[in-house]
């Protein structure tokens, strides 16, 4: 049996966040290719073993916060962007929002926001 460490990466998605796992060799995220639309990540640990050919996975364990790629917005800062975004925040009670790569805004809650300068995605091909 060994502990491997993974990354979970998210993507935009209508009512829920598609995910992806990938193992990595550690949680250095500046080290790591991205997948180009995601907009968040965490790190987590997991006992995998192999027994007669089968793979056994253990619970997920030592899972990082949550990281999100981009900006923090204040509803200001976004009204003379996106004024259709505003009418969401103030309809939805939201005072700022993170401003992801490919135009995607989330709330801003308990995250870790990572300047998307600090990413290296895969590229366009």
């Amino acid at each position: 049996m060994a502990t491997k460490t993974f990354i979970r990466f998210y993507f935009p998605g209508v009512i829920v966040s598609p995910t992806y796992d990938r193992e990595v060799t550690n949680r250095d995220f500046t080290k790591i290719i991205f997948p180009k639309y995601a907009y968040g990540f965490h790190f987590y640990d997991q006992e995998i073993a192999f027994i007669n050919g089968e793979r056994l996975e253990g619970k997920e364990k030592n899972e990082s916060h949550f990281y999100v790629i981009g900006e923090k917005m204040t509803i200001v800062q976004v009204e003379k962007e996106y004024p259709t975004i505003a009418y969401e925040m103030r309809t939805n009670d939201i005072d700022e929002v993170i401003k992801c790569p490919h135009r995607w805004y989330i709330p801003h809650g308990e995250v870790t926001i990572i300047n998307p300068n600090e990413i290296t995605f895969e590229s366009e091909e």
